[in-house]
């Protein structure tokens, strides 16, 4: 399994003409990354942003017919704008001071936080076609 991954791809049209590229060189590749911001003005979150990522289920389904898997980078960490944060806050489950604009964590030990979480990772990006999630800042420091 051959993944490509850079720091980031900024849109959904800089993703694909990547990988349309990688395909006209013959560059022999089984999936793409998308690291982190593709959640834009969304707030740091595993949502991706409607204006550089429209219609992402339509990016997956493009990476497909190139015969490429997607697999996408989430955080422990959230805005509190995001989705994600006000559901596992409203649960309990968002560790230290909820006051802050970023730099949110949950707790990642909690069962009913990881299903909060996995639901919404769900939605976002398993409902849509992607292939993996790549767990990142998961090293203990």
């Amino acid at each position: 399994w051959m993944p490509s991954c850079r720091e980031h791809y900024g849109s959904k049209a800089e993703l694909l003409k990547a990988a349309q590229e990688f395909r006209s060189r013959g560059v022999p590749l089984d999936a793409i990354v998308q690291d982190w911001l593709y959640w834009g003005k969304l707030g740091w979150g595993p949502e991706w942003d409607p204006e550089t990522y429209p219609d992402p289920a339509d990016m997956v389904k493009q990476l497909d017919q190139m015969h490429l898997k997607l697999m996408v980078s989430v955080w422990g960490k959230m805005d509190n704008q995001t989705q994600l944060f006000q559901a596992l806050k409203s649960a309990g489950m968002i560790l230290g001071n909820t006051n802050q604009s970023h730099n949110n964590w949950y707790d990642a030990w909690s069962v009913d936080a990881q299903k909060i979480y996995y639901s919404i990772c769900n939605q976002s990006h398993f409902s849509i076609g992607v292939e993996s999630l790549w767990l990142d800042a998961t090293e203990p420091k």
